[in-house]
């Protein structure tokens, strides 16, 4: 007769090894603590034309980024929502892996970049479920699936930047800092 862990450790085996079977070669697998995420043929998102680069996943939230030199692909939503122009995130490709002080040097670089950024766009973010838009500003988060021209009025000044840098790209940049490090 077997206890319930055997049964459990028999159970997960069989499940690891029957996704194992069901892998292709073409498939991407990204493993966390408690789950495995397969990309099953990531060629197909890109129209079969682009090959993938770099994958950057997520330390805190259940995403990643598929990225090469000219388009950026993110899986999953970080808080509910991901950035409308995911095009952002090109800012990676930027990154030097030579030596731990040229990933810091990069790091540095890209956050210099956003506090700099005058692209308003930047700053809308879509909610995953509802696909209604939003704009990033100190004060919260505001409506913008209702008024597109509302962008134009908004300062600079009053766009959050703190935001965009801590949640949309700080849980990426722990990762890379993680394998890096």
């Amino acid at each position: 007769m077997l206890n319930s862990k055997k049964l459990l450790y028999r159970g997960r085996f069989y499940l690891i090894e029957d996704t194992l079977h069901n892998i292709e070669s073409t498939d991407i697998v990204l493993q966390s603590d408690n789950y495995v995420v397969t990309v099953k043929n990531p060629q197909k998102m890109y129209n079969n034309a682009v090959v993938i680069d770099t994958i950057i996943v997520s330390k805190k939230y259940d995403t990643c980024l598929l990225l090469n030199n000219q388009t950026v692909k993110q899986i999953g939503c970080i808080e509910g929502t991901v950035l409308q122009n995911t095009n952002i995130y090109l800012l990676f490709n930027s990154l030097e892996y030579y030596n731990t002080y040229s990933v810091c040097r990069s790091i540095e670089k890209i956050r210099q970049i956003i506090y700099k950024n005058t692209n308003k766009e930047w700053f809308i973010v879509r909610n995953c479920k509802s696909n209604e838009k939003h704009i990033l500003t100190r004060s919260g988060l505001i409506n913008y699936s209702t008024n597109s021209t509302l962008l134009k009025h908004i300062s600079l000044h009053d766009l959050d930047y703190d935001t965009l840098w801590n949640i949309y790209f700080w849980s990426f940049i722990e990762s890379i800092l993680v394998e890096k490090l």
